[in-house]
């Protein structure tokens, strides 16, 4: 850490805990709105919080009081938190680029099916949601792309695979809204 990082640092702390003491709202809502778009301002203001929380020795009830206190802050500062968005649609690009990634199905590959991985490295067209093989069929199609159905095979288990880890990601996200916590290990 520079000394100028660690110069902001301790003025960021000294603010924030002065803000605490004071009861000065309007200074800690400034500080987390800052936090939006600064991790490491958050992951500060986080480890802040919690040090006071155990060095406090709280009740177990402070994390339902914490929940409390997060779903009043969405509701009435709604610009401390990201705009909840749905993830894109999967693209055929995405899938191309996960089998051209993987190098021994890749190996095995006709002439004629690297080609056709090539093209479709490029091609920013939506997935569609039902991957069904005569579904599939008629989409694969529409892409005007010749491949072996080996290489047709993979690229359709490679976009359900990516689909479900898709849906799994935005359960996840979702879950995290709704009860306040942080997928898998970060910050709510």
């Amino acid at each position: 850490m520079t000394h100028e990082e660690h110069s902001a640092w301790a003025e960021n702390a000294l603010r924030y805990l002065d803000a605490l003491d004071a009861g000065d709202i309007g200074a800690l809502a400034e500080l987390w709105e800052r936090a939006v778009s600064d991790p490491e301002l958050e992951r500060l203001l986080g480890d802040l919080t919690d040090g006071l929380a155990a060095e406090e020795g709280l009740d177990a009830g402070w994390q339902t009081d914490a929940v409390s206190v997060r779903t009043l802050l969405r509701e009435h500062l709604p610009s401390a938190f990201p705009a909840e968005t749905d993830l894109p649609p999967l693209t055929v690009a995405e899938v191309a680029a996960r089998l051209h990634a993987d190098a021994a199905l890749a190996a095995r590959w006709s002439g004629a099916d690297r080609a056709a991985n090539s093209r479709l490295l490029a091609n920013r067209t939506s997935v569609p949601e039902k991957l069904g093989l005569p579904h599939f069929e008629k989409w694969q199609a529409t892409l005007g792309v010749n491949a072996s159905p080996h290489y047709w095979r993979s690229f359709r288990q490679t976009a359900v695979l990516l689909a479900m880890g898709r849906c799994q990601q935005a359960g996840e996200l979702a879950a995290a809204r709704r009860t306040g916590h942080a997928p898998k290990g970060g910050r709510p």
